[in-house]
């Protein structure tokens, strides 16, 4: 669970040593991210996909949260839980490890060159993250 996994610009499926403005090579700006520029899906294929905003907040508000040394741990009432680590995020080097950044598939509506991401360990969970930036990919499911 604290594997910190690896780090994508919003709507680029490959990674890179370092996430810069110039490097970004996302032009379009889609309100969703579609299949095809789903880091999640294009790496694990069928049916995974990075989650919305929306699950994210059904996450957030259904969940008792518990930190631990190296993240946040998300359980439901049912028992079953999920632990998403502090593994920062990147630009020219890694940053901000004391807290995690998780992209979503959605775009910031009143900008296009940002989109929501999560931030755990803080108390701004929804945040504008710019997408040029490397952050986590945390893959889902469809119900």
């Amino acid at each position: 669970p604290e594997d910190k996994g690896s780090y994508f610009a919003w709507g680029e499926v490959s990674t890179k040593s370092t996430y810069t403005p110039d490097n970004y090579t996302l032009t379009a700006s889609p309100t969703v991210l579609p299949q095809h520029l789903d880091a999640a899906n294009y790496i694990m294929k069928g049916n995974w996909r990075m989650p919305t905003k929306a699950e994210f907040k059904e996450l957030i508000d259904n969940c008792k949260m518990t930190t631990l040394s190296y993240g946040v741990k998300f359980t439901a009432s049912n028992g079953k839980y999920i632990i998403l680590p502090f593994a920062g995020f990147k630009e020219e080097k890694l940053k901000s490890t004391e807290y995690g950044y998780y992209w979503t598939s959605n775009l910031y509506p009143s900008t296009s060159s940002k989109a929501y991401d999560i931030i755990i360990g803080t108390s701004q969970l929804y945040y504008e993250g710019n997408r040029h930036c490397g952050l986590s990919v945390r893959p889902v499911l469809p119900k």
